[in-house]
């Protein structure tokens, strides 16, 4: 498609749906001088004209893609354009972040040379791979020390899962990375470049978790900090081992002995002095709640994109005293901060909530909180999950916050992401695994932290989010649900419905009171 601009893919696309201007402006209702202005580049129409535009356009799928492309991005511009669609590929990439392993490589019993090149990408990954499983077969910790391209790498392309038997390397294998970084997110001449590193860190929390720790600097020019002429700027330094990097990674010279690791380990060090924690890793529950509630008491926005409504927003205290689990740790202190939670939609501060029509229609079929793990709150029964969303429909009705339902057309979130930022407690990213459970990175860099509270603020504004009409329509087929299946209990008493989830809630503190002894 040669034409790019917005308004030439307009013009071409009137005149191939057989309009001139004037017989277009008369088909949508729009004043014929705005669409002269929209063809000819003078202006930008809104985004309900916009909608009215293509929908008197005879476009295939394709046409659509790069129509409303174009639209948004003369709409908003590269800053924010560029910005958003950065977080979007974050947000949607959770679903899938396996590590890449590949196949080790074996030596045939030679020894290594105290000095080795390697050339090709693809070589190079495997190497250091290699070189870090095989550290992980004769030591009982290793622990490296890693600056390379993390706008450019994902570190779990280098860095193993498992050692050469098979055993995981979790608890075995300690990561420290040091990144640069821009003080604004969205700097164009950069390429995104913050988004871009924070999207290639993820995979590698999502694998090690507390193992992995991440400092950042900042730099006007990341790719040119002293690395302007350098054949190997970068590096990774382990056991007896440092093996050095070029900058697009096509090569790598590994150089073995002891010496040389100390020599720049200590470098490193002395680097990463001055440098800043780029995310805190939290790996329970408590510990994260226990921050968050310290610091998120500062009046100002609050912003989440969930996978399911948190319940704890609707829920009165004594509901919430029923579902949160006896015996966990810090149990008054999560009951505390659902009620802030509650306080904060009352409290006329801008309150932004949006989550998925897949994830509260799994509340309404199992009454599971998503959001929380499974032995903290037991599951609401059917008459508490009715009081829940009608408390959210009234919301919706009287427009009390930013609420909504997220559009799956335009966003897809899955449960493995949910994210919330506030001014006072930074970006707090929730990543859940089946496998590994919940782990939370609070990240403090203000860049990303505004460039996330821009996204899910704009959300409704750039059709991310359902209407307030489909969001009821939705809620009242939820409703309709939960009323039909109280009906068809109706011969079995409600206390016996409670029974049960009292006798699932105290399978929850037994199982939370063995894991806090």
């Amino acid at each position: 498609m040669g034409e790019r601009s917005f308004c030439s893919l307009l013009e071409r696309f009137i005149r191939e749906s057989g309009h001139t201007n004037f017989s277009f402006a008369k088909a949508t209702g729009i004043n014929r001088v705005n669409i002269q202005r929209y063809v000819s580049g003078g202006r930008v129409p809104s985004r309900p004209v916009f909608e009215q535009i293509r929908a008197n356009l005879n476009l295939n799928r394709q046409e659509q893609r790069a129509f409303t492309e174009q639209y948004l991005l003369a709409f908003y511009g590269e800053d924010f354009y560029f910005q958003r669609k950065a977080i979007r590929e974050i947000l949607e990439r959770t679903a899938d972040m396996s590590a890449v392993e590949p196949e080790l490589t074996e030596k045939n019993g030679e020894a290594s040379p105290a000095v080795s090149t390697i050339r090709g990408r693809v070589a190079v990954e495997r190497f250091v791979w290699s070189r870090l499983c095989e550290a992980l077969k004769t030591e009982p910790e290793v622990h490296a020390c890693v600056y390379i391209p993390a706008e450019a790498c994902e570190l779990n392309r280098l860095v193993p899962a498992a050692d050469p038997e098979g055993n995981p390397a979790g608890g075995r294998l300690k990561i420290v990375q040091l990144v640069q970084l821009v003080k604004r997110a969205d700097a164009v001449s950069f390429r995104y470049h913050n988004l871009r590193v924070l999207n290639n860190l993820m995979p590698y929390y999502f694998q090690a978790g507390s193992d992995y720790e991440t400092y950042f600097y900042y730099h006007n020019y990341p790719v040119m900090d002293g690395n302007n002429g350098l054949l190997y700027p970068y590096y990774v330094i382990f056991e007896g081992a440092v093996i050095l990097l070029s900058a697009d990674l096509e090569r790598a010279v590994s150089i073995s002995g002891r010496e040389a690791e100390q020599r720049f380990r200590e470098d490193f060090m002395e680097r990463l002095s001055g440098a800043e924690p780029f995310a805190k890793y939290y790996s329970t529950v408590e510990e994260m709640l226990a921050h968050v509630l310290r610091i998120d008491n500062q009046a100002g926005e609050r912003c989440f994109l969930e996978y399911q409504p948190c319940f704890a927003v609707w829920a009165g205290r004594e509901l919430v005293e029923r579902v949160v689990a006896q015996g966990i740790p810090r149990r008054e202190e999560l009951i505390e901060g659902f009620m802030k939670r509650t306080r904060q939609l009352a409290d006329g501060s801008r309150f932004f909530h949006y989550f998925t029509e897949e994830g509260i229609w799994e509340f309404v079929r199992t009454g599971i909180c998503a959001d929380y793990p499974r032995e903290y709150t037991r599951p609401l029964t059917v008459k508490e999950r009715l009081v829940i969303l009608e408390q959210i429909r009234t919301s919706i009705e009287k427009e009390e916050g930013e609420l909504g339902i997220v559009d799956s057309k335009n966003l897809m979130l899955t449960k493995r992401l949910n994210v919330f930022a506030s001014g006072g407690c930074g970006l707090n990213l929730i990543l859940y695994d089946e496998r590994l459970g919940y782990r939370y990175l609070l990240i403090r860099e203000n860049s990303l932290c505004r460039a996330f509270a821009e996204y899910i603020e704009s959300m409704r504004e750039n059709g991310d989010v359902c209407s307030k009409e489909r969001n009821l329509e939705i809620l009242e087929e939820c409703v309709a649900s939960l009323k039909a299946e109280l009906a068809a209990d109706a011969k079995v008493p409600d206390a016996n419905v409670f029974e049960t989830n009292v006798s699932e809630a105290k399978a929850f503190e037994t199982k939370a009171s063995e894991n806090g002894r």
